[in-house]
This record gives structure tokens, C-alpha cells and sequence, in this order.
């Protein structure tokens, strides 16, 4: 996906030559996904993702989210890959996870 969309052809061509495609190959992709070892996280998770972030889509934080088993996301309306205005209020979030399951 972000070989693709970056522009970076020669790259993807490469990548696709030794290990196909999803379509071609959907084991071998399959398991270089993290998805596939959601199932083995057994502590608890917090997600924080920006909602108008343009890098990764919020869909994989909520599709994330509603796979594992003990987690909680936080999405901030406005807020990118990197957190600006939200940045104290994710911090204090953070902290307060951090202060609470470690």
C-alpha cells in the first residue's frame, strides 16, 4: 500500500517479483500482517489515532480495536498522523494508562 502510493515503482516491482501479491501469494501476506497475531496479545491495549490522519486510515485503528481483546480506542477529530492540538490530552491519556496497567 504506501510503496504504491508514494510513487515508488521500482520498489513495489521488485517486492512484487519475490513475493508476489496478496492476490497471487495470500498466505505469504497474510502473515507478514500484524492482524494475524491480534489474537496473542493478552494485555491490555490503548489506541490513539488521529481522525483526519492521511497516512493511515482510522478504519485500521477501529478494525483493530474491535479485534483485540482488552482495548480502548481514542480517535481526536481534526488531528492528523501527529498530534497537535490534542497532543496534551493524548499525553495525560497515556499517562494515566501507563500509571494504571504497569
Amino acid at each position: 500500500r504506501f510503496v504504491v502510493r508514494r510513487g515508488h515503482h521500482e520498489l513495489r516491482d521488485r517486492v512484487v517479483e519475490a513475493y508476489g501479491t496478496a492476490r497471487t501469494h495470500p498466505k505469504f501476506w497474510r502473515a507478514t500482517s500484524a492482524r494475524s497475531y491480534l489474537g496473542r496479545i493478552t494485555v491490555p491495549v490503548q489506541i490513539h489515532h488521529g481522525a483526519a490522519d492521511p497516512v493511515c486510515p482510522v478504519r485500521w485503528s477501529k478494525r483493530t480495536h474491535r479485534d483485540l481483546r482488552r482495548s480502548r480506542l481514542f480517535t481526536y477529530a481534526g488531528e492528523g498522523h501527529r498530534f497537535d492540538a490534542a497532543w496534551p490530552l493524548f499525553m495525560r491519556r497515556a499517562r494515566t494508562f501507563f500509571d494504571r496497567t504497569l
